[in-house]
């Protein structure tokens, strides 16, 4: 079988800034919990501070903000271990070349490249959305496996063809 799309790009801070800032701050269900805890933290601070509540609901006050700033702490956290996961693969080498992510299209599957040549196939049936970023279309599958496909690294095919092919296949993608 030809391959239809290729596209080849570096894990590089860049790639690393817009991939985990999609996971950890443009998911809907990631905007919407961090909008609650947002209120809650507040309501604690009112809770807490404001003189009628003081004696009743101090519990009530310390649950609204010790909540929200684990969460957020433990995101932080995370964060800060992705970017650094993000610098040290930008600055590793593999046999004199940076890390390469590759991956070929094929009519019914996908191969993707590992930076040390493991092959791994992925049929377009496993595939369950797509997502689009500024400069990445992600595709879920099943297994929770994430390809991506950066925009401007096609080395065979165009973005705009790429897309037609995915809605060709019936998935929702946006341009």
């Amino acid at each position: 079988m030809e391959t239809i799309f290729e596209n080849q790009y570096a894990h590089n801070k860049q790639f690393f800034n817009e991939f985990f800032g999609y996971h950890y701050f443009r998911k809907p269900a990631r905007i919407a919990s961090n909008m609650l805890f947002a209120i809650a933290f507040v309501l604690g601070l009112l809770y807490f501070f404001h003189p009628g509540f003081a004696i009743k609901h101090n519990q009530t006050a310390m649950m609204f903000i010790s909540i929200p700033a684990v969460f957020w702490s433990a995101l932080a956290a995370k964060l800060f271990r992705y970017r650094q996961l993000g610098k040290r693969q930008e600055l590793e080498i593999n046999a004199g070349k940076k890390l390469d992510a590759k991956m070929h299209v094929y009519n019914n599957y996908i191969v993707v490249i590992s930076p040390a040549g493991i092959q791994n196939t992925i049929p377009f049936y496993h595939v369950k959305t797509v997502a689009k970023t500024k400069n990445l279309y992600i595709l879920h599958t099943q297994s929770k496996l994430e390809v991506i496909f950066e925009r401007n690294s096609f080395t065979k095919g165009t973005v705009e063809d790429f897309v037609v092919f995915l809605r060709h296949k019936g998935y929702k993608v946006k341009l």
